[in-house]
């Protein structure tokens, strides 16, 4: 839903300081918008009708193996190739120096035949280390959270849904260490992807490689709950699918990235910085007042829900929290 009050000409002087805008603690605490990268993937997804299907799950009873997923859009064929090995807990680290873990990934382009899946099954789990193949779109790595993946599997194979209060901890069963793109490690460069209407817009393609491993990681439990237990095992409820995510290591990429591109920083931020201006221009209808309201008790919902061990940040949530009660 959208509002409308005719054309807007002028909203420089709506615009707000960059002294305020640009404040470091001001810019660590934005919350996803309908503009951030990951809301428009998914509506593009939907709106282009992407149609993404399961073609091979070779998992042992153990949910080792790999699994390759088709992405099928308006434009073209993608597949993402996943590979899962056995790693033990004094293996298992989200450090950058780490040269295993429990899962590979990537996106390529076009079709996977047998001479490429030999050569990513062969370089894929090296990642850095491995001679990776020019149509990888997107090269990535993940590693369990072993205390909810294994509370998924005993509640699945047992006939039972697993608690929710899991999922408040760490909502995820897999966090990725890294998703790398645009030309790294001789993977495919950003300009294969710019001009296409699939993955132009910002870390679309890892994102979208992303959102298959969290497909994936449900699939897996699922796998694992019925060789467990062929008699007694349950699929995962859609609520509880719905409301898993996949968590991320640490994002230390993001602190050089910020550094070293000021333009594009520049432009996400004043993108945003138009719509409120616009936003703020505008007299709401009682319709759009209804749908505010709605809209921010789902916020208040998320915001109630939300965990996290910065305790700074954990106080910003709940002075949000009660600032969006005060407008209900």
């Amino acid at each position: 839903m959208t509002l409308s009050s005719g054309p807007v000409t002028d909203i420089t002087s709506s615009l707000r300081p960059a002294a305020v805008v640009m404040e470091l603690e001001r810019l660590g605490s934005f919350s996803p918008t309908r503009l951030s990268f990951a809301r428009r993937l998914t509506r593009l997804m939907y709106r282009s009708r992407w149609q993404i299907s399961l073609i091979a799950f070779d998992l042992d009873e153990g949910g080792y193996g790999s699994a390759i997923y088709r992405l099928q859009t308006a434009e073209k064929r993608y597949h993402i190739v996943v590979f899962s090995r056995h790693i033990s807990d004094e293996q298992r680290t989200d450090r950058v120096i780490a040269n295993t873990w429990d899962l590979t990934f990537g996106l390529v382009e076009g079709e996977v035949d047998d001479a490429l899946m030999a050569s990513l099954e062969a370089n894929m789990p090296l990642q850095e280390a491995g001679r990776q193949h020019p149509r990888l779109l997107v090269l990535s790595r993940a590693n369990r959270s072993v205390r909810n993946f294994e509370a998924f599997v005993a509640a699945l194979c047992a006939g039972e849904q697993p608690d929710v209060a899991y999922l408040l901890e760490a909502g995820y069963l897999y966090r990725t260490t890294a998703v790398y793109g645009n030309g790294k490690f001789g993977i495919a460069d950003y300009d294969r992807l710019r001009t296409g209407a699939d993955f132009y817009q910002p870390f679309s393609p890892q994102m979208t490689a992303v959102y298959v491993l969290r497909e994936f990681s449900v699939a897996q439990v699922e796998h694992i709950a019925r060789h467990k237990n062929a008699a007694a095992a349950v699929e995962l409820d859609s609520g509880l699918r719905r409301y898993l995510g996949i968590g991320n290591s640490t994002g230390l990429g993001m602190a050089p990235f910020l550094i070293n591109h000021p333009q594009l920083i520049n432009h996400w931020v004043y993108a945003r910085e138009q719509a409120l201006a616009v936003a703020s221009g505008q007299s709401p209808s009682e319709e759009h007042r209804i749908h505010m309201v709605r809209l921010c008790r789902r916020a208040m919902a998320y915001f109630a829900e939300m965990r996290v061990e910065d305790s700074a940040q954990s106080e910003r949530n709940i002075v949000v929290y009660e600032e969006l009660d005060q407008i209900v």
